[in-house]
């Protein structure tokens, strides 16, 4: 399968169009006429994944973080330039990235599904599309209310984390949920918009974490790992299924912190 082939498969499922304007998503490395017979899908292009690619001999790897976000004025090896922008492109591994545009039509969602919660409006819309709300984050309902230190339980069960972070009273009773699964700094206003009791994200700041309070939410971080990791298994089913040409590996990354 050509490259041209496996991005136009990717692009109607999870258009480019839904990406906000500051992401980079799409072919980041790599030609389109390549042949694609070995795809590699991870949450991340770090190191280790790129050096597990190459080793693996991956033609594609699929990333929900671009590889290159911030504005890369050369690709060299003099110092500035990542070493794993070198390796991809020596080795012939095209990149591709579904960042905010991912966000937008599966993550929120999935992750509250995970949960067993089910998907009721975006917390910050971004736009409408046939009549339907698109946006980031996912605000859902519990079926029975419970306490903020419980559900921290239930989101630590669920994606298998150990440590969360909790901003507030943990005995407050809850039941709407405001679900930013990635970055949520700066979204505490939108998440408060809601009428949700709990915000529950990927990554909150500390001066957030308090404006968050100050708000009337409780606020989960759950760590962009702890919950966005759920992309690897997610697209990796819709490859096994969609491009059976194509062998699919999936890269399951830790935590990059501790918690001492």
């Amino acid at each position: 399968m050509k490259c041209s082939e496996l991005m136009k498969i990717l692009e109607d499922y999870v258009p480019a169009r839904y990406a906000m304007e500051w992401d980079n998503v799409g072919l980041l490395t790599g030609r389109r006429d390549r042949e694609i017979h070995k795809i590699m899908v991870a949450l991340d292009a770090d190191k280790g994944v790129v050096e597990e690619a190459v080793r693996q001999k991956v033609d594609f790897l699929l990333t929900h973080h671009p590889v290159i976000f911030s504005p890369q004025k050369s690709i060299t090896d003099e110092p500035g330039t990542p070493e794993k922008l070198l390796k991809l492109i020596e080795n012939g591994v095209n990149c591709f990235a579904m960042h905010t545009n991912f966000d937008v039509v599966h993550m929120g969602r999935i992750v509250c599904e995970a949960m067993g919660l089910k998907s009721l409006a975006p917390v910050e819309m971004t736009c409408t599309e046939d009549g339907i709300l698109k946006g980031i984050g996912t605000v859902s309902e519990l079926e029975r209310p419970m306490s903020a230190g419980d559900f921290a339980e239930v989101v630590k069960n669920t994606f298998g984390i150990e440590h969360v972070l909790l901003f507030g009273n943990k005995r407050k009773i809850i039941q709407k949920i405001a679900a930013v699964p990635g970055s949520g700094r700066h979204m505490e206003q939108q998440a408060a918009g809601t009428g949700a009791d709990l915000f529950l994200t990927g990554d909150i700041g500390h001066h957030e974490g308090l404006d968050a309070m100050e708000l009337g939410l409780t606020v989960i971080d759950a760590g962009h790992h702890g919950l966005e990791k759920i992309f690897v298994d997610f697209m990796g089913q819709f490859l096994e299924k969609n491009v059976p040409v194509c062998e699919i590996i999936l890269s399951h990354t830790k935590c990059p912190f501790d918690v001492k």
